[in-house]
């Protein structure tokens, strides 16, 4: 892990006594026991922890002004924006390179750039790679990623983004269509192989 600058470390830090001083006493409690009954079933704590923050990431919190947020674009992947307005369940973002874009609230995600994260970032050897968040900055927008190789960088939050999520039966079919000349000639030369090895 690089080293992390007096701003990176005073956000963990501060992001650490928020959490340890949560004020939601019945949330901490209901998440306790929890953990305690899992434990005691013989699961490991890492693996309820990390069940219990997919659980709690996937519910939609509410978005106002200002927020930054997933939204998607038309490469499917999605990008982070700004909230401009939420009004019931639409909210009208502008996406941080300008484009203006009216969508559903369950289309969005609220964005997290907490230490531990996973986005995806364009690295300059890597082209879009999976990263994992060790450092944010808001004032400066920008994010400090690691690529897990153990190279680090800084990258302004516009050039990053989740990946689209891959529908199994589109991406055959997108495979088959964009390499139909290949697989018909492939196709072609074992029937071939076999009409010639049968005589």
């Amino acid at each position: 892990m690089g080293e992390l600058n007096e701003n990176e470390i005073k956000t963990i830090l501060e992001r650490a006594e928020q959490i340890h001083s949560a004020t939601n006493f019945e949330y901490e409690s209901e998440a306790a026991g929890l953990l305690k009954a899992a434990e005691e079933a013989g699961l490991p704590r890492e693996a309820i922890e990390l069940a219990l923050k997919e659980r709690l990431s996937s519910q939609q919190l509410p978005c106002v002004k200002g927020d930054l947020i997933f939204a998607p674009r038309q490469d499917g992947a999605l990008h982070v924006a700004r909230v401009i307005e939420s009004k019931n369940s639409v909210i009208q973002a502008q996406f941080l390179r300008g484009t203006e874009v009216t969508l559903p609230i369950e289309k969005v995600i609220k964005a997290d750039f907490q230490f531990g994260t996973k986005v995806q970032a364009h690295w300059p050897v890597h082209n879009w790679h999976k990263s994992t968040v060790i450092g944010f900055d808001l004032e400066g927008e920008t994010v400090k990623l690691s690529d897990g190789w153990g190279f680090t960088k800084s990258f302004h939050l516009s050039e990053i983004r989740l990946p689209r999520k891959k529908n199994l039966f589109s991406s055959v079919a997108t495979f088959f269509q964009k390499n139909s000349t290949i697989i018909l000639a492939a196709i072609g030369l074992v029937i071939i192989a076999i009409l010639l090895l049968g005589r």
